[in-house]
Order: C-alpha cells, then sequence, then structure tokens
C-alpha cells in the first residue's frame, strides 16, 4: 500500500511539472506586470503563463495570435506575432524547403525584444515533436 500511494505521489508530482505552467488567477500576476500589460495593449483579453521566470501574456492583434514576455518588473522583454508563411524573409522560406521537404510549417511568427531586434519563427514537427526554427531578420538561421 505505501509502494502505491508512493507511486501515486510521484505521478502527480511528475504530471504537474509536465503541465504547460498557465496562470488561472491574474491577480498572482504582478501588478507592475499587469499595469505594463493594460498600458500595451489595454482593450487585449489575456491568458497568463509562467515562462522561465517570466510572465507570458497571450492574446489577439489585431486579429491575429500574439504574445508579449515581461519580467516581473514589468519590463517587456519581447512581442511576438502571428504572421502568413509568406511574410518569412525569402532566404528562411527557401532553407526550410530544402531541408525539410514536405514538412507543413505549423506556425510562423515576427519576434521584436526589447531592443528592437527582429527575428522570424517558424514551428514545424520533426520526429513526432513541435520544433521552433529561428532566423535573424534577414532570414539566416539562428537555430
Amino acid at each position: 500500500m505505501k509502494k502505491t500511494c508512493y507511486l501515486l505521489i510521484l505521478l502527480l508530482a511528475w504530471n504537474s511539472q509536465a503541465q504547460d505552467k498557465k496562470i488561472k488567477d491574474e491577480n498572482t500576476v504582478p501588478s507592475e506586470v499587469r499595469n505594463a500589460f493594460r498600458k500595451a495593449f489595454p482593450t487585449a483579453k489575456v491568458s497568463w503563463e509562467l515562462e522561465k521566470g517570466n510572465y507570458e501574456g497571450e492574446f489577439k492583434l489585431k486579429g491575429k495570435d500574439a504574445s508579449a514576455v515581461f519580467d516581473k518588473t514589468g519590463h517587456l522583454k519581447a512581442l511576438e506575432t502571428e504572421i502568413a508563411e509568406a511574410s518569412l524573409p525569402e532566404t528562411a522560406r527557401k532553407y526550410l524547403q530544402k531541408t525539410y521537404p514536405g514538412k507543413k510549417i505549423k506556425e510562423t511568427a515576427q519576434i521584436t525584444d526589447d531592443k528592437g531586434i527582429i527575428t522570424y519563427e517558424a514551428e514545424i514537427r520533426i520526429n513526432g515533436k513541435m520544433t521552433d526554427i529561428l532566423f535573424d531578420s534577414k532570414g539566416n538561421l539562428l537555430k
């Protein structure tokens, strides 16, 4: 019986670690973060996640999926906005076609960091796992 209880506790603990760290109560998000989000995106409805010590707010921006990453002081670190695949730089599109022929791109996004540097992201399934491939503003592979 002790082994069964121990195993159940381990499974529950593991399961809670494996889940996204969605924040159900917006009041647990620091007020600095909530205020900074409202100032930048006053009409957006947001859902929050905790990601690597930062707060990521997911919302719609001009009808497209977007997310804004804030540190705990309310500093906007990055804004990721959904874009059409055709909006990826041509060099990035060619790289994806050559390196991953026949693979369907699930999502594409433009990411602008707090210094104004733009990067692009393409999400594809590789060996059964969703993988983000990052490019610089000219479409050169970053990772």
